[in-house]
């Protein structure tokens, strides 16, 4: 069993006993030597965002999904960004990269749908970050 095998393990068996802080060393210690993974950051942001660590987790999963977007996997990048989504539901960074992936799709009603939370953001006062 691979040492990343074992942390995977450990992590696991730490979630069952509902020690979510212990689970997330543990993800963190596998991090650290494979941070690349983004199956294992996908993960620890899920313990992040389960534990209320809200701009970690946010972090984490913008990582994963800009992972999953710039090699060409838009279903999961979407995905990433849902969840993010539900972390953040007034989000207009989201938002806009949701509604550009849609339109690279040509999902373009579901583009809109996200382009117009853009809008309404902005025309509420709000502003996008360069």
């Amino acid at each position: 069993m691979s040492a990343k095998e074992k942390g995977i393990k450990a992590a696991n068996k730490y979630l069952q006993k509902g020690q979510i802080d212990k689970a997330i060393r543990e993800y963190e210690k596998l991090l650290k030597s494979n941070s690349r993974d983004p199956r294992l950051r996908h993960k620890y942001a899920e313990l992040l965002a389960r534990k209320g660590s809200r701009d970690e987790a946010l972090g984490e999963f913008g990582w994963v999904a800009s992972y999953y977007e710039q090699g060409g996997f838009f279903p999961k990048a979407i995905a990433i960004y849902k969840q993010m989504l539900g972390i953040d539901p007034e989000n207009a960074d989201i938002h806009l990269q949701l509604g550009e992936i849609y339109q690279q799709q040509g999902k373009v009603s579901d583009a809109a749908q996200h382009f117009r939370k853009v809008t309404s953001h902005v025309e509420s006062g709000g502003t996008l970050r360069d």
